[in-house]
């Protein structure tokens, strides 16, 4: 009889059973990893993957140390052009200096390694050099100096930027400096 669902003693009276299709394959329980009916991923790719896993966590590490060594490199240069800016309070206030000062920015740029030495008063007007291209120029950045300094990027080189402050707030020049990228 048609539309009557078959009965099977093992199972119980009211349990149903699918018509099998002769024809189709069977599929046994498949293996981690594998999907039903598929064959299984060979094991050289799951050590490829992991292998290739590893590398990336490595050079995600490196990365990232790369990045922790730049970012400390220009917090103790700022750091050590910040310091050089405090000891130049007295020669910047002494107007009659420019002998001094020019001597201070070849002796900085000697200690410090540095490729260019600026020295400048609250107006941005130079007062000494070590490019004497500047001498007696107006640099428009020099007239707001942070009192933190700054490091700024160039292509291939650190441009530092340091207030010179008297009394810890009041601007009086700045402190600018260049150096190679290492």
């Amino acid at each position: 009889m048609k539309g009557i669902a078959s009965t099977n003693v093992k199972d119980g009276p009211m349990s149903t059973e699918e018509p099998r299709n002769p024809s189709a394959p069977e599929t046994e329980p498949s293996e981690a990893g594998t999907l039903a009916g598929k064959k299984p991923i060979p094991s050289w790719i799951w050590w490829l993957a992991l292998g290739v896993a590893i590398l990336m966590s490595f050079v995600f590490q490196s990365w990232m140390a790369g990045r922790r060594l730049e970012a400390t490199r220009r917090q103790e240069i700022a750091r050590g052009v910040q310091a050089t800016a405090s000891t130049l309070t007295f020669l910047v206030l002494d107007r009659n200096s420019q002998r001094k000062l020019r001597d201070a920015v070849d002796g900085i740029a000697r200690a410090g390694n540095y490729n260019v030495v600026t020295i400048a008063d609250a107006k941005g007007n130079v007062l000494a050099s070590t490019d004497r291209r500047l001498a007696t120029t107006k640099v428009p950045g020099l007239s707001s100096a942070p009192l933190e300094a700054r490091v700024d990027t160039a292509p291939g080189r650190y441009v530092v930027t340091a207030a010179i402050a008297l009394g810890g707030t009041n601007s009086i020049g700045a402190l600018r400096v260049e150096l190679i990228r290492p």
